[in-house]
């Protein structure tokens, strides 16, 4: 089943593919929620490195400090289990 957590920025056409499309939100409560609705985060940051200013590095923060199972796919492709 695929769940749709759109942000406040998103266009409509992101929802298409919805089984469940959950209320729109600012995108750091939408991601904080994903990674509290999910059994594992799946995350694709666009760098190899750990940003500051980005929301995929702040999810993948959050899953951590919480304890989230997490995989990391990197720019290359390659997966990392955390």
């Amino acid at each position: 089943m695929v769940h749709v957590h759109p942000g406040d920025a998103q266009q409509a056409n992101a929802f298409r593919l919805a089984d469940v499309c959950h209320p729109v939100q600012p995108y750091r409560v939408r991601n904080f929620e994903m990674v509290n609705l999910s059994n594992v985060l799946w995350a694709t940051p666009g760098r190899n490195h750990e940003e500051l200013r980005s929301g995929t590095w702040m999810t993948i923060r959050y899953a951590k400090k919480i304890g989230k199972k997490l995989v990391i796919i990197w720019p290359n492709g390659e997966p990392c289990e955390d």
